[in-house]
């Protein structure tokens, strides 16, 4: 499918939800970036994953501060390797489908993740 495809069918909720895994929040998260730079790519996607969690799983399982941080993460990547396609980016910094996690463990205690506050709204790392 293509990124145009992916990114429209993910917009109007029509994504197969069995799809949507770990590798596909990963390349929602490129193509937004690369199509909307980073601060409309977070906004973005927080609103549509919302949308999507709402619509196919009763929104139980949207994140907001995940979803941001994952974002900033992957930015972060994009940046060293701007030309890189998505492919290129992942087989670079594998430690994206392997241990994203724990990129983000290193911002953000447990305590914070876990706040009811961190599901609804962005926040701000509180470590490191």
């Amino acid at each position: 499918m293509t990124d145009e495809a992916f990114e429209v069918q993910f917009a109007n909720c029509t994504f197969p939800p069995e799809l949507f895994d770990h590798k596909a929040h990963i390349r929602l998260a490129w193509i937004h970036l690369k199509n909307y730079g980073l601060n409309q790519a977070i906004e973005n996607l927080c609103t549509q994953i919302q949308i999507y969690d709402r619509t196919h799983d009763e929104g139980i399982r949207y994140h907001a501060t995940l979803t941001a941080a994952a974002v900033r993460i992957v930015h972060q990547c994009m940046r060293s390797i701007p030309t890189a396609s998505f492919e290129q980016l992942l087989n670079h910094y594998p430690e994206l489908m392997t241990n994203l996690k724990g990129l983000i463990s290193r911002q953000y205690s447990n305590e914070l993740l876990g706040s009811e506050r961190a599901k609804q709204e962005v926040l701000n790392p509180d470590l490191g």
